[in-house]
């Protein structure tokens, strides 16, 4: 069984440019235990502030639902931009377009009052409470929602690897094949048409819905 804060490893952030600039290029790669792959995640310094794990509960709200051919994901900032976004249709206020988008912070539109330019088919109010839950249910670390799951999906533990190695080619030697024992890539493998074991396999909880 995987237990749930157990199932991701990150091997930290990578920036490309000054970590203090927020617009700064910045990846993460994540293993997943249960599906026995890699993913990249990619994002801004803004995003994957130094010192802080963001990787893996960025890729915990999508592990399940991915593709198996899924290799890498970009995480946005969704949650200032919906922001935004209602702040403009509601006050035609359009002056905070101007600001680049690692610029943007929630609270200059959520800590004012906003000034109604439309017609809405309920209080304004109603509106300010529902985008305040839903940001709510949004910054909240995902990690810990999935670690407070209520039913945790159980799963054998990973087999014992044989003992032994495969032979494999490494080139040549005045027309002989060179052959040597050892680790060898599944790349080398593939490239050499030898039997190669896909080891990843679906999140578990799809493979419970085919069962």
């Amino acid at each position: 069984m995987i237990e749930p804060d157990e199932r991701f490893f990150s091997e930290g952030q990578g920036y490309f440019g000054p970590r203090e600039n927020p617009a700064t290029e910045t990846h993460c790669n994540v293993w997943d235990w249960d599906q026995l792959r890699w993913t990249k995640v990619k994002g801004t310094a803004k995003l994957f502030p130094p010192g802080e794990d963001v990787g893996t509960s960025g890729l915990a709200q999508f592990a399940d639902y991915l593709s198996p051919e899924v290799r890498a994901i970009t995480v946005d900032d969704d949650v200032s931009g919906v922001i935004f976004t209602l702040y403009e249709i509601v006050t035609n206020d359009t002056h905070f377009t101007s600001n680049p988008h690692r610029d943007r912070n929630i609270d200059m539109v959520q800590s004012i009052e906003w000034a109604c330019h439309h017609e809405l088919d309920s209080d304004l109010s109603k509106f300010r409470n529902f985008l305040n839950e839903w940001v709510a249910t949004r910054t909240d670390r995902a990690i810990e929602r999935y670690l407070n799951a209520p039913e945790r999906i159980t799963w054998p533990d990973l087999p014992t690897p044989p003992d032994y190695d495969v032979p494999f080619e490494l080139g040549s030697t005045e027309g002989e094949t060179v052959w040597r024992t050892g680790e060898r890539s599944r790349r080398t493998a593939l490239q050499k048409g030898q039997y190669c074991f896909l080891w990843e396999r679906p999140p578990q909880s799809r493979l419970l819905k085919k069962a």
